[in-house]
């Protein structure tokens, strides 16, 4: 039997480690519940479990178990921002970023995964994301879903003049258009007067009394939208600090062992 020691420096591979040894050992080190970085080509650190949401063995992994208050799920680190967009005020787009209006032509299966998984699985196909030039964004909700695209549109404008008499009436029939047309089923008294031809007819124009253009619009500055390509991390993963490093999965509770070997150790010499 292979004596213990209490030393936490110790070099001596014929001495088992003590549990206070591995628990003064322990606070030297990263702590258990430490959530690190590492590079993607790094598959398998030793001590460490992926931080993405899943579940491990209460039974393997104690200590952990303990630090995460008595739960067995692993936080999930592996959030993306791919698919986010941002508007920039300058024409250089960052490293990472594409147009928005550029996805038919930028994003493949290829070349960007997982923004092309996202678009596909909501819009059918990369040719169906809907252009955004020359529209205005909305929030989604209120009967609109993300994606809807809608038309332009104002507000309706009514009005009425009169009453007619039925000279009038006839003649105006064949002469309103666009915005007039005839009330025909009001009750109303005939007008005074004669009609010639030397009468003017009656016209309607917004711009005498608030700004008109070829299109609807409200005051507008013009920035570049740009949608989320490649994952901010994409080059590195979180893992959390589960154990320390050991040779037998069986025996990651280093203290448990150790005092079993001391229960042991006192068996054999009595």
């Amino acid at each position: 039997m292979l004596p213990i020691s209490h030393k936490t420096d110790g070099a001596d591979k014929n001495k088992f480690a003590s549990e206070y040894a591995v628990g003064e050992a322990a606070k030297k080190g990263l702590p258990l519940g430490a959530v690190v970085s590492f590079p993607r080509a790094v598959t398998n650190p030793v001590g460490f479990l992926r931080a993405d949401g899943s579940t491990f063995s209460q039974q393997t992994f104690p200590d952990l178990y303990r630090t995460l208050g008595n739960s067995n799920q692993l936080p999930d680190l592996t959030r993306s921002d791919v698919g986010m967009t941002a508007y920039f005020a300058m024409d250089n787009i960052p490293a990472g970023w594409i147009a928005f209006d550029e996805i038919a032509t930028q994003v493949t299966e290829q070349r960007y995964p997982e923004l092309y998984r996202h678009l596909v699985g909501k819009y059918g196909s990369i040719n169906s994301v809907p252009k955004v030039a020359d529209r205005f964004l909305r929030n989604a909700g209120n009967g609109l879903s993300v994606g809807q695209t809608q038309g332009d549109a104002i507000r309706n404008i009514t009005g009425r003049f009169g009453p007619l008499d039925n000279d009038l009436k006839s003649y105006l029939k064949t002469m309103l258009d666009g915005p007039f047309y005839l009330i025909e089923d009001e009750k109303y008294f005939g007008l005074n007067g004669s009609w010639n031809n030397n009468n003017p007819l009656v016209g309607f124009d917004a711009s005498r009394v608030v700004p008109t253009a070829e299109e609807n619009r409200p005051k507008s500055l013009a920035l570049k939208l740009c949608i989320k390509a490649v994952n901010s991390l994409d080059d590195v993963v979180f893992w959390i600090k589960s154990h320390g490093e050991v040779t037998n999965a069986g025996a990651l509770d280093a203290g448990r062992l150790a005092q079993g070997l001391q229960d042991k150790a006192d068996r054999n010499h009595t």
